[in-house]
């Protein structure tokens, strides 16, 4: 994963006011490619492809966030494309949300746009050791059990994620409608594979299901079915 670590990242506009030590910039000319989990305040100013569980998340203006956002507050002005669960929702003017906002507090200004669900939900309880939402702790209790699954696509697609790193960042996964995949679904480092939860891959196949993916590099699409 790449981030900002720019020694000055305390006088960041978006770094004030907040503990310094549990703070994370992912700078306007990086990208992060995988999940984060921590309690703190993650800033993303660049390109945040995975999802993200943690305190605070600032999502400024011009950034993009492809992935499920987790949090106790969430202050977005720039774009995500994935389910949002927070207690405080501030969703400001240019801001551009794709996919379900489940919130116990929201405010909207004039000027954004949101192509999805809006779904109040009660607050949930803080801890002695934070404000963390119960679901960060839930997912964090224990590591969960996952499985590794390698994807059929062409040798020349794997040749060009393997030599280009921007290729490889610009690879996405989603359902074939679209929508986001399952926060429960990701894709492997090199791109060419995915990682399930074990629990709620069980789950599915306990009750027949599927989920029809697809996975997109540019022009070029490989669509798959989970379980196969």
């Amino acid at each position: 994963m790449s981030t900002n670590e720019n020694t000055e990242s305390t006088n960041h506009p978006y770094a004030q006011d907040v503990d310094q030590d549990n703070l994370l910039i992912i700078g306007k000319n990086f990208t992060a490619i995988g999940d984060l989990m921590g309690q703190g305040t993650v800033v993303v100013v660049g390109r945040l492809e995975g999802n993200m569980i943690t305190t605070k998340a600032i999502i400024a203006a011009g950034s993009t966030v492809l992935g499920n956002l987790t949090c106790v507050q969430s202050d977005i002005s720039g774009y995500v494309k994935g389910t949002i669960e927070a207690a405080n929702v501030i969703i400001r003017k240019g801001a551009k949300i794709e996919g379900e906002i489940n919130y116990s507090t929201l405010a909207m200004e004039q000027g954004s746009d949101v192509l999805g669900k809006l779904k109040k939900i009660s607050p949930k309880p803080q801890t002695t050791q934070g404000p963390a939402l119960t679901s960060y702790e839930a997912r964090t209790e224990k590591p969960k059990l996952t499985e590794t699954f390698a994807l059929d696509i062409h040798p020349e697609w794997k040749q060009k994620l393997a030599s280009d790193p921007i290729s490889r960042a610009d690879t996405r996964l989603e359902q074939n409608d679209g929508t986001p995949a399952p926060a429960w679904i990701t894709l492997t480092a090199d791109k060419c594979g995915i990682v399930v939860a074990s629990e709620e891959f069980k789950a599915l196949v306990a009750q027949g299901k599927s989920f029809k993916l697809r996975l997109t590099n540019g022009s070029d699409c490989f669509d798959f079915n989970l379980p196969a």
